[in-house]
């Protein structure tokens, strides 16, 4: 696995009675005791270990009972095809909607439709994804699938696990950074006087933003540590 450390960065530096600005992140506080704050930023790529996907079928009828009739026989296609890749118990049904259409003109009769189908959560994803064609070929068969249905979702469920090992390399990273600086600047550098494990993200590989994020089985976990250190002269 390659974990990418971008590199600590340094946000402000003060020498205590002394007044600068340079350029890059570096800036002076006046009247406080020196000190530098640098960020750790460490991005580390991970996998999904588990995908759910909201299966969603219509059925219509001129009756209700003929709409649900035709509605089982897609529920039992979807069922069956699920059982029979090995999916038993990790597949719930969901709400179903039922209203009926009126007709044009103010034709009350119109036509039944009924909307429904499976939530499938498992963490086999490589049978998932052989399935997944299987069970959008059942349109083949007379499952009308809703045009807009949803994508699967792939998620990470170890980051806590991660978690240690991740926030080590941020603070290991801004403690580099940091006595780089010291060095450069022919200073001493003190103990930290702030900290803060700031804040994590889950990312697509591909890029995209967290919302991309989740239907991408690539991810990566991005991680922006704070902390200031004193400056002894």
């Amino acid at each position: 696995m390659k974990i990418n450390i971008i590199g600590a960065t340094i946000i402000s530096i003060g020498i205590a009675s002394a007044g600068f600005f340079i350029n890059g992140g570096l800036k002076l506080m006046n009247s406080r005791p020196g000190s530098v704050s640098v960020k750790g930023v460490v991005e580390m790529p991970v996998e999904a270990d588990r995908v759910s996907w909201t299966i969603k079928y219509t059925a219509f009828g001129k009756t209700l009972d003929e709409a649900l009739s035709s509605y089982d026989k897609s529920n039992t296609l979807v069922k069956n095809l699920l059982e029979k890749k090995g999916f038993s118990g990790e597949y719930r049904p969901h709400l179903i909607e039922s209203y009926n259409e009126r007709g044009q003109g103010g034709n009350e009769q119109g036509r039944y439709k009924i909307t429904g189908g499976y939530i499938l959560s498992t963490n086999k994803i490589k049978l998932f994804e052989d399935t997944y064609i299987e069970v959008v070929n059942l349109a083949k068969e007379g499952v009308a699938f809703v045009e807009s249905y949803d994508r699967p979702e792939y998620h990470f469920t170890k980051f806590l696990e991660k978690r240690p090992e991740i926030f080590s390399l941020a603070v290991k990273n801004a403690q580099e950074m940091a006595e780089k600086f010291a060095k450069d600047a022919d200073v001493k550098l003190g103990p930290v006087t702030h900290a803060n494990q700031g804040n994590f993200s889950i990312l697509a590989a591909t890029g995209g933003g967290s919302y991309e994020a989740k239907y991408s089985k690539k991810k990566v976990i991005r991680v922006v540590s704070h902390f200031t250190y004193s400056i002894i002269q």
